[in-house]
């Protein structure tokens, strides 16, 4: 099959469709944006008219046969994978259909601490048994996984079928993955990546070495966070023959919107076309200046950027501040840059701030950047309390899971404040938004030091999933037998 990467079949089929169609009979409601708001339509403008439906020519993503399959194909060929299959859920729902195919109940899974929620909403539906490895820690983030810890945890459970790695990390740090699938595939285990955050790696030698290139059997990318597409699209990537096709596509079709919006889907076709056919020459002039900008901050604040892994597995584009060199916390560096300079970052924590430069960054948004960085250094000496960073820090999952029936050991489930839960088991993931990366799960129990570090989360304004919305915040967690306690019994 000839491949013509300019192509973007999907782009094409809307707007065929657009030129054909005189009268909509069909949904969407809105009849081709002709009945949206006035509102709504002065600010999308003609977007309206690209919203359809499965019509024909148009094809249909769950039996593709027309401009989605070869979409899919060409998604495949510049990503080098042998299959692809389009996500109109994010990488979220492109994590629980791997997950699902690949994990049955029982089945033994090793599986990174520092995974999405998504992946373990996905174990828990699977019921699967769980054994999280810990990244390595570098700059105070959770970073790579080591291949040692990989050999390790098979060498301790041989029976394991599933090994799932998040590479990048939220943080940019990407792992050894040549070496870790190899591992892996050596114990025939199948290997599924989350690399949300690594779909630009594929098109630039500068940039670590994406999972697709070294055959992992699963990998899951987000097609809003690097490159062009709109939010909430991605691609699942198949390669190997360790996947069972038939049941990747049933999960597919079970966990995805039978009315796939067609935004999407065309705004991943022409994520694709783009970075096929420019992405190495847009990536290297944006990698250029990324660099400069990076060392004029060095220069005047040694320090403030970390490091998060070693030269080849870092992502450039990610940038990590370490907000102790300003002497302020990292939730008030953010407040800082969007109050005073207009500059929206990914994520703050206690510690840390999280810039997210992409190809389509410019170089007036580095020098703004930059300029906004110097003069918050300037106000150093105004600062009383500077953070101790050798207490704060981001990698609270220093405990392994446990893994045990609840249901054998406790009384009963109970709502109570934070402080009262510490202790106990959580009944709940605890998950901040962004990253969405969960510091405690269900059965593990909650530490004086995790339960510190939430509370400041809370205490700005952060989103914080299993927490109760209540002040103080309130959790629920499971009470031991005979245990006598303050919180309220939940039905």
């Amino acid at each position: 099959m000839r491949i013509d990467q300019k192509a973007m079949p999907i782009v094409e089929a809307v707007r065929a469709h657009q030129a054909r169609e005189r009268v909509s009979l069909h949904v969407p409601g809105h009849k081709a944006g002709q009945g949206l708001s006035e509102e709504l339509a002065a600010y999308v403008g003609h977007v309206g008219r690209l919203d359809i439906t499965e019509l024909p020519g148009a094809d249909d993503l769950h039996h593709p046969t027309g401009p989605i399959l070869a979409a899919q194909q060409l998604a495949a060929a510049a990503w080098g994978a042998q299959e692809t299959y389009f996500l109109v859920g994010g990488s979220t729902v492109g994590n629980l259909a791997a997950i699902l195919t690949a994990v049955g109940p029982g089945d033994l899974a090793i599986v990174a601490r520092n995974a999405h929620q998504s992946i373990w909403s996905a174990l828990e539906l699977a019921g699967a048994q769980i054994v999280p490895v810990f990244p390595e820690v570098q700059g105070g983030v959770a970073g790579a996984l080591s291949l040692a810890t990989v050999e390790q945890a098979l060498s301790h459970f041989p029976s394991c079928k599933t090994l799932i790695v998040t590479s990048p990390t939220y943080y940019g740090a990407a792992s050894d993955l040549a070496a870790i699938v190899k591992l892996a595939h050596q114990n025939d285990v199948l290997v599924i990546v989350d690399e949300a955050h690594g779909a630009h790696f594929s098109f630039h030698a500068d940039l670590p070495t994406s999972a697709v290139q070294v055959g992992a059997d699963l990998v899951i990318h987000s097609a809003h966070k690097m490159l062009g597409a709109f939010t909430q699209s991605g691609l699942l990537h198949v390669c190997g023959e360790r996947v069972d096709r038939s049941r990747l596509k049933k999960w597919l079709r079970t966990l995805q919107s039978s009315s796939p919006s067609y935004l999407l889907l065309a705004s991943i076709d022409s994520a694709r076309q783009q970075m096929a056919t420019q992405g190495k020459q847009m990536l290297s002039n944006t990698l250029a200046a990324l660099r400069s900008a990076k060392m004029r901050v060095i220069e005047k604040r040694p320090g403030l950027i970390v490091e998060v892994a070693p030269v080849g597995f870092a992502d450039p584009f990610k940038w990590v501040l370490d907000a102790g060199r300003l002497q302020r916390t990292g939730f008030e560096v953010e407040r800082l840059l969007r109050e005073r300079f207009g500059v929206y970052v990914e994520l703050a924590t206690e510690r840390h701030v999280l810039f997210v430069w992409t190809y389509a960054s410019t170089h007036r948004d580095m020098e703004m950047v930059v300029e906004a960085l110097l003069a918050i250094g300037e106000g150093i000496s105004s600062v009383t309390s500077p953070v101790d960073l050798t207490t704060h820090t981001q990698q609270v999952v220093t405990h392994p899971l446990v893994l045990h029936n609840l249901g054998q050991r406790v009384l009963h489930e109970v709502e109570g404040a934070l402080q009262d839960a510490i202790g106990h088991v959580v009944a709940d993931a605890i998950v901040p938004y962004p990253p969405g990366i969960p510091y405690v799960l269900p059965g593990e129990t909650l530490t004086a030091e995790t339960a510190q570090v939430l509370l400041q989360h809370h205490a700005a304004q952060q989103r914080i999933d299993g927490l109760l919305e209540q002040n103080p915040p309130r959790i629920r967690y499971y009470l031991e037998a005979a245990e006598e306690q303050g919180g309220e019994a939940v039905s």
